[in-house]
């Protein structure tokens, strides 16, 4: 028998036994990520995850499971497992857009195009978020790989990301509710 969508129970609060299952798998994984020492358990915590998000995809809403990626995603980027993070968050959330490259994203319209065609105020500023957070998680794999940036590529990489990141903030600039990705863009740039 199919699994029963969080809809048919009502509202998405705690009542709602799609959501308190989802809570608790997350809460559950979230608590053994910490603990996490081995490359086995890490290995095994990711497919956890993985396994997580195929399950609750097509029993949520498409915003909440939204919010619940880039939740998770802000977490594992805490805990500098920039990887996991841009993997199995924010690279889920942008599957959406298709495939891209960020080198062949070189300006404004062409990044409206392909982000934000249908121009809302929460869905774009969760897209500019999981775009700014994927972009720091890149290049902190870059400084990971290669800490004093002595290879090319890495340099290019970087180069590549900082651009990136500088267009995000053009789009948002002009949006004074989106001032905040701006705060965090300076924040996590000088960081």
């Amino acid at each position: 028998m199919d699994p029963v969508p969080a809809s048919f129970y009502g509202k998405l609060d705690q009542k709602n036994p799609v959501i308190t299952a989802l809570e608790q798998e997350l809460n559950d994984f979230m608590g053994h990520i910490v603990k996490t020492t081995s490359q086995g358990s890490y290995i095994r915590r990711a497919s956890d995850l993985f396994r997580i998000w195929n399950k609750y995809e097509k029993l949520l809403p498409a915003h909440y499971y939204h919010e619940k990626l880039i939740m998770v995603g802000v977490f594992l980027a805490e805990l500098k497992l920039y990887k996991l993070a841009s993997w199995q968050c924010y690279g889920r959330y942008l599957q959406q857009f298709g495939f891209f490259m960020i080198d062949d994203i070189s300006d404004v319209k062409t990044f409206k195009t392909i982000f934000l065609s249908e121009f809302e105020v929460e869905k774009s500023s969760l897209t500019l978020h999981v775009l700014q957070m994927n972009s720091i998680c890149c290049y902190q794999m870059v400084k990971e790989a290669d800490p004093k940036l002595l290879n090319l590529e890495s340099q290019k990489k970087c180069m590549s990301i900082l651009k990136f990141l500088r267009l995000i903030m053009q789009v948002a600039l002009p949006n004074e509710h989106l001032c905040w990705l701006i705060f965090n863009g300076i924040v996590l740039c000088s960081s």
